[in-house]
This record gives structure tokens, sequence and C-alpha cells, in this order.
């Protein structure tokens, strides 16, 4: 047997000698091959769960790479030459390699901690008040995240925060899904959402006076309100006979009875039940004063 230090044709010879003292010799040409050299790259830090790709930087040497083989140490292997793989437990993992060329030649190596699989941060969020009405909307946020070091805040809007516990004035009623991103030096984030109801100011306005003569100012007995739900009004004289109803607060009375005609000044009484946006009712009972 015989080690050759390095790759190249090498001629072999073989002499032989018989018990009469006579010489035979053979050559022949022996070519050894060069070795693989096994290497790839990863990404050292990863998150828990996460895939991750290995990037083979294997080198045949003037020869091709016909087979690999990686042990990732958590009892799983892969054939693939550029294999996506990830880890179910925090830890540190060595990874190996081992390359064959199709001359058979063979090559290994070893990375120690090749990866170091992280936790994800943990989001949480309280806001102040989750329900608030459009005059009271500043709302502050408090955050509870663990284990992050940058926070992003989306506010449904187009408006963002990167502050740890933001305050922040909502403009519109409308329902919000502020989103809370949280990330750890590693690049490992987490995202949690929470609704927050910005809703009408309730409020609701009944003049006490109305001049239906067709001049354009006050011609209309209506009912001013915001955040309504439901709307019902009744208009009486002063027998207690309804002479006007409606359950639209954008429809007002025009100071005529049910047949359409023109009623003299006088004082009339209104009965108003209004839901607002909690869905409470609301009771109004007046006088109004028709003068033309």
């Amino acid at each position: 047997t015989y080690t050759f230090s390095s790759s190249g044709i090498f001629d072999v010879t073989l002499t032989v000698l018989s018990n009469k003292g006579c010489y035979g010799f053979l050559k022949k040409k022996i070519k050894i091959y060069k070795s693989p050299t096994a290497d790839f790259n990863v990404n050292s830090n990863i998150c828990l769960g996460d895939d991750y790709k290995i990037l083979d930087l294997s080198e045949g040497d003037g020869d091709i790479i016909a087979s690999w083989h990686y042990t990732f140490s958590d009892g799983t292997f892969s054939i693939n030459q550029n294999p996506t793989h990830n880890y179910n437990n925090i830890g540190e993992y060595d990874i190996r390699l081992e390359v064959v060329s199709s001359q058979g030649c063979k090559s290994d190596t070893t990375k120690i901690s090749a990866v170091r699989v992280h936790p994800f941060p943990i989001a949480k969020f309280q806001p102040s008040k989750l329900f608030a009405s459009e005059i009271l909307s500043e709302i502050e946020f408090f955050n509870y995240s663990k284990g992050a070091t940058s926070f992003v805040w989306d506010f449904d809007n187009g408006d963002y925060s990167f502050e740890e516990n933001p305050k922040y004035i909502f403009k519109n009623i409308q329902l919000y899904n502020v989103t809370l991103t949280v990330t750890n030096d590693f690049g490992c984030s987490s995202s949690i959402i929470q609704t927050i109801n910005i809703h009408p100011e309730y409020t609701i306005f009944i003049p006490d006076a109305f001049s239906p003569n067709g001049d354009g100012l006050n011609d209309i007995f209506e009912v001013k309100g915001k955040g309504v739900l439901f709307f019902e009004m009744q208009i009486y004289d002063k027998w207690g006979g309804i002479i006007f109803q409606s359950e639209n607060i954008n429809l007002g009375w025009d100071g005529t009875n049910h047949l359409g005609e023109p009623i003299n000044n006088g004082v009339f009484l209104y009965h108003i039940l209004v839901y607002d946006h909690n869905n409470k009712l609301w009771a109004y009972n007046g006088e109004i004063n028709l003068r033309k």
C-alpha cells in the first residue's frame, strides 16, 4: 500500500525477480484525483421555528460534486445541495457537511455552533381605553412586551410611531385595528392587534320655534344630532291629536297637517325618542312655537 501526497498522474512500476535471476517489468499510470472541498454558508442567528437557507460553497477542484449530506445536530439530515431547515428548540447547533465527487472522493467539514436559535419576543400592549368619543380621542398605549428592543406601532390610518409607549389622537370616527410589532436584536419579530372604537359624541338640538313662511329661514322644524342610531318624533295639537310624525332625523315638520294644509300659528307639543350609539334611550317632551 502507498499513500500519494498529491494529486496527478504517476507512473507505477512493478519489478519481479525469479529464482533464476531473471527480471520482469510492468509499468502502469495511476491518476490521483483531487479531493473536493466541503464548505457552506448559513445565517448564524435565526428565530425559533423559522426556515433558514444553507448555501453550498463546496468546490470540486476540477471534478463534479455528486452528492451532499448535511447533519443538523437535532437528529435530522438533508441530501439537498442547498437545503432549508428549521429548529424547534432554542440553543446552539453544529452543522456537518460531507460531499462526494463523481470519482468517489470525499471531504467533510463541521462548523461548531454554526446556528444560534433565538426565541421570538412577546408582543403585548394595553390602550388606556378601547372605546372613546370623537372629542376625547387621545389614547395612551402601555407597552408590556417582553424580549424586544424595537417597536413599531401601526394606527391603521397611515400613521406610525416608534416610541415604546406612545400617545395618539384619532381624528376620524371609525374602528382602528392598532398593530404593535416588536423585534429583538436578532431580527425575530411578533405582532399583536387590538381594535380601538372612536364613536361619535352623542348630541341633540331641538329648536323651540320655527317660521314656515317660505323665506328660507327656519321654515322646517328640524332636530339635529350626532351619534343617533334611532329617531322617532310626533307632533301633537292642543287636543292631543298627532299632526306629524317622522322616523328620520333628517325629515322635519314643515308646519302642515296630514293633508298638507298649512296650520295657523300656535303652540304644539312634541314627543321625541332617541337611541344613541350606546343603545341608550333618550326621551324628550316639549313645546314648539309655530310663527309665520
